[in-house]
């Protein structure tokens, strides 16, 4: 594939396949890691907005989740799919795409799972395993993400019109 990167180089730059790999993992994790962000900041003005106390510090959106989830006295949804996600953002960002560690230490895979109305994704990956997401798991992830700040400003609404 050639393809020109700016008005630099004089010449095409070819681009091999090893590279448009890498470029498109760290896209895709740099797009999860943003949706994380926005959904950690929400948290806060959800947390706030119902009168709690933020928890600006933490940085793990699925503890400060789960935290305002107990809070409000609401079930804890979403944590283990967030945990999900989130490792496989670092392999992407950090491995290159390759699973380099379990879930935990008592383990030998990293499990996949997320859901986003019918579309459920749940495999194993061993480690060495390459992580290939679909642009149904994007989308699916990304539904994910808007179901849960549609939850927060429903929740957010709610206590407003209480």
């Amino acid at each position: 594939m050639q393809t020109r990167i700016g008005a630099i180089w004089d010449e095409p730059v070819r681009v091999d396949c090893a590279q448009r790999s890498w470029l498109r993992d760290r896209v895709t994790a740099n797009a999860l890691r943003e949706l994380d962000r926005f959904l950690n900041l929400l948290i806060d003005v959800a947390a706030e907005h119902a009168g709690l106390r933020t928890w600006g510090g933490r940085r793990r959106t699925p503890n400060k989740l789960s935290a305002l989830q107990s809070a409000l006295g609401s079930p804890r949804l979403h944590h283990e799919a967030l945990r999900s996600i989130g490792r496989v953002r670092d392999c992407l960002f950090h491995c290159g795409g390759l699973v380099r560690r379990p879930d935990h230490r008592q383990s030998d895979v990293l499990t996949l799972m997320w859901r986003a109305g019918s579309t459920r994704r749940r495999a194993t990956l061993a480690i060495g395993d390459r992580i290939d997401l679909t642009a149904a798991d994007v989308l699916a992830i990304c539904e994910l993400y808007r179901r849960i700040a549609a939850e927060l400003v429903t929740h957010s609404a709610s206590v407003e019109a209480a």
